[in-house]
């Protein structure tokens, strides 16, 4: 008797939410993150496809950064998200992928990581902003074959030229590397070399 009810109401709420995705105004698009438009001291990021997920990991909040910097983080927003797609490999990925930056390290090849190995990005982070210069570190994460997370960063730079923003170097000749992290009281993680 309980498992023809469970079964009843088990059908009656698959049923419920198909209807739902059939109304007008609520199909599966509504499930579907479009992004949003972000603003930060006046300042607007269009945290927006593509490369909805890394914009995401940007850290805008920073307290030294001012208007007229975020401004121009705003105007390179698109290709350092394009630079960080690239080292996560995502970029062969999209048929409307940039061509590649030849000289930048690939994270992959220094950890040895294995090709299925997925790689994340955690933060986008430690800005320093110049006229027409953007320095900055990428955190990033993926699971070791033991099922921890392991952690490491990467420092980037672009440059402003007439014809827009492009990859400049790495301000650094090695990388920051494998970061130690650690949680507080709160449980909040920090992370640092």
């Amino acid at each position: 008797m309980k498992l023809s009810q469970t079964l009843k109401w088990l059908v009656m709420a698959v049923w419920f939410w198909a209807g739902m995705l059939c109304m007008p105004g609520c199909h599966s698009a509504f499930f579907v993150d479009t992004g949003h438009i972000d603003v930060v001291n006046g300042v607007a990021f269009q945290i927006q496809p593509p490369h909805l997920f890394i914009k995401k990991a940007f850290h805008l909040r920073d307290p030294t950064l001012s208007a007229s910097q975020l401004a121009q983080l705003s105007e390179a927003m698109p290709q350092i998200a394009a630079i960080t797609d690239q080292v996560l490999g995502h970029a062969r990925l999209h048929s409307n992928a940039e061509a590649p930056v030849k000289s930048l390290r690939s994270v992959r090849d220094i950890l040895k990581l294995k090709a299925a190995t997925p790689l994340y990005v955690k933060a986008i982070q430690n800005w320093q902003i110049q006229e027409a210069t953007i320095e900055w570190t990428t955190d990033y994460f993926w699971t070791s074959e033991q099922g921890h997370y392991e952690n490491f960063r990467d420092n980037y730079a672009v440059h402003k030229s007439a014809d827009g923003w492009h990859f400049s170097g790495h301000p650094r000749s090695s990388p920051e590397g494998r970061l130690t992290c650690t949680k507080d009281q709160s449980g909040r993680v920090q992370c640092g070399v």
